[in-house]
């Protein structure tokens, strides 16, 4: 151990802490930021190749020497497979989560996704699809994998994202990082975005039926000695800054956001220097586990010698700009630290219009007065403003809270509308949906016509709810309107659908009428229940018309011209073969009946050819 322990200070006699945060991390030279290590320092494979720059090799060396180490990695964790979904909002996500114990060199996290067939009917394989995971120190990472915007004011990173893509063919995927963080880790996946407007539309029954799982555990590598080296920077402590510290709870605090809002008050004094003099700015910096210390005119300096923009900035040079606020998505658990500094500055124009800001002494203005509140929400400030709704959602037992948007509206807070129809297109889309239904007027004519009242009834049936149901669902809630809930209007529209099948199918076989009512009333309930069960299946549509195959259908131009069809022979009685044939037993007085029995023959012959008539 004692080679990596000099390695170590060699590293940093070297850089000055250049390579190594404190947070586990090679920020600058060693790390791009995305938590993956540049090709100079990783070649994506967990392996560290040669490096050609000299200054490096004393990095190289530390990790070699760990990996030469006499230290075995031990599992520590082992998350059962865990189902994962296709990525339509942060909603869809699956949330992992592990826990690292102290003095770990090396953490390697080890994933692997398979295809878990659940039904299908035609087709039994499942075809591989992509998964990304996003992991990261503290709290859930907050992702937009669709490319949407984030709202204004949201101070989205603060610590380094892994993000690892790999496909669900049951190859296992690593992921190792040098030094981590002790405590919470937590991972969020899910299957690969795709645009919604590029995906097939698949026949439930003859596409697969498929589910995605992931199984994933962490081995981690634990150092024996270690040795706390202080970085060397020296902060000017003489500055006068105002810092307050917040605690962040785990688990329970990091599923919302956290909202800080600052005022600059309006005071005479204040107003007096403000007209005469300079304008003033107060400067604000949140940082996570470090302080920071606000330089003019908008940055924040810590004493990792790093700089930043300042997240808050409010200035007395107009009302608007009095008022600052910064939200933070899913904040990572442990101490977070406010600092904020007044500053006086004047302000010049060059003739091209920029500005330019220089600080000034402030004079005999010894305070400036300022409101803040720091506060916490599910989702925001906004609550995801007008086209949102903020929901809580479960994963794993973990809680966290996402916005579900409308009217086409995407973004972590529902505020991008790069992918929003205009107003006209949602009108043509909700009418084109709806008055297309008025096909079904040619066809309840039609049955009327024909006295087919039943079927015309059920026509009917479709045509309306399958308008309403339209005119519910389209429209996204701008130019839609609902006679009944969504999911009623839905079941009466696929209902109706598969019934007026059923109807058509047994107005086109020969049936007497008992089994001819039998069917309708058989029909009705079986497809009520299919329809219930699961009312997109194809086995829905297939069904009924399974038992047409053995009905024999002689009316099939019943629609158009009906065709003629020899009498059906029936059995009779000696009473009417003796009229058919016109043989009529002989009683005494027979004579003065003779019209009667005609006539009654006629009416026999009359009932016959009716009931023989299509």
């Amino acid at each position: 151990m004692s080679t990596w322990i000099a390695a170590v200070q060699q590293t940093f006699a070297l850089e000055h802490a250049g390579c190594n945060n404190r947070d586990g991390e090679f920020p600058v030279v060693c790390n791009n930021r995305d938590g993956e290590f540049p090709v100079v320092c990783n070649n994506r494979d967990g392996e560290f190749p040669e490096i050609k720059k000299s200054k490096y090799v004393a990095i190289e060396s530390a990790l070699l020497s760990w990996s030469n180490a006499d230290v075995d990695p031990v599992t520590i964790s082992r998350l059962p497979a865990r189902e994962i979904s296709e990525y339509r909002s942060f909603r869809d996500v699956t949330i992992l989560h592990f826990n690292l114990p102290d003095k770990v060199k090396l953490a390697t996290w080890k994933f692997n996704a398979t295809e878990h067939l659940i039904s299908s009917s035609i087709v039994s394989r499942c075809r591989k699809r992509g998964v990304s995971l996003y992991l990261k120190y503290g709290s859930y990472p907050v992702v937009n994998p669709d490319n949407s915007s984030f709202p204004e004011n949201y101070y989205n990173v603060r610590v380094p994202i892994y993000n690892v893509t790999f496909r669900s063919d049951s190859v296992e995927k690593t992921v190792n990082i040098v030094n981590p963080m002790p405590g919470d880790w937590f991972a969020v996946t899910f299957l690969s975005y795709t645009d919604p407007n590029d995906d097939q539309i698949l026949q439930q029954g003859i596409s697969p039926n498929c589910a995605a799982l992931l199984q994933s555990s962490v081995d981690v590598v634990i150092s024996s000695v270690v040795i706390d080296i202080s970085p060397g920077v020296v902060i000017d402590q003489t500055l006068t800054v105002d810092i307050n510290k917040y605690a962040i709870k785990p688990i329970a605090d990091i599923g919302g956001t956290v909202s800080l809002d600052l005022a600059l008050l309006q005071s005479p004094i204040l107003s007096n220097y403000t007209k005469e003099y300079f304008n003033v700015s107060v400067i604000v910096c949140i940082t996570y586990d470090v302080r920071a210390i606000p330089i003019f005119p908008n940055l924040c300096f810590n004493h990792m010698n790093e700089t930043s923009h300042a997240h808050i900035l409010v200035n007395t040079t107009s009302e608007k700009s009095r008022n600052g606020a910064v939200h933070v998505p899913h904040p990572e658990n442990g101490l977070w630290y406010v600092t904020y500094k007044p500053f006086c500055y004047n302000s010049t124009f060059d003739s091209e219009g920029n500005a330019s800001f220089k600080a000034v002494e402030c004079g005999d203005l010894d305070e400036v007065g300022v409101s803040y509140g720091v506060e916490s929400y599910p989702c925001g400030e906004n609550n995801c403003g007008q086209f949102g709704h903020c929901f809580n959602y479960n994963s794993g037992g973990l809680i966290y809270s996402s916005c579900v948007c409308l009217h086409g509206y995407t973004g972590w807070g529902c505020t991008d509308d790069s992918k929003v129809s205009s107003l006209g297109d949602l009108l043509v889309a909700a009418l084109l949906l709806t008055l297309s239904n008025l096909l079904f007027i040619p066809a309840i004519i039609i049955a009327i016509r024909r006295k087919f009242f039943t079927e015309a009834f059920v026509y009917l049936c479709i045509m309306f709810f399958s308008t309403f149901y339209h005119a519910c669902d389209a429209g996204e809630d701008i130019y839609s309107y609902c006679i009944f809930k969504l999911n009623t209007l839905q079941f009466c529209d696929f209902y109706s659908a598969i019934l007026a099948i059923w109807v058509t199918l047994i107005a086109m076989a020969d049936l007497n009428a008992t089994c001819k009512s039998l069917a309708h009333v058989a029909g009705a309930v079986g497809i009520a229940l299919g329809v219930e069960y699961s009312r997109t299946s194809l086995w829905v549509f297939l069904i009924p018309c399974g038992p047409q195959k053995g009905v024999k259908h002689d009316h099939l131009t019943v629609w158009a011209v009906p065709e003629e069809r020899q009498p059906t022979q029936r059995l009779l009685t000696p009473k009417q073969k003796s009229l058919q044939t016109g043989i009529w037993p002989y009683r005494p007085g027979s004579e003065t009946h003779s019209n009667e029995t005609t006539g009654l023959m006629d009416r026999l012959e009359k009932t016959r050819y009716m009931k023989d008539t299509p």
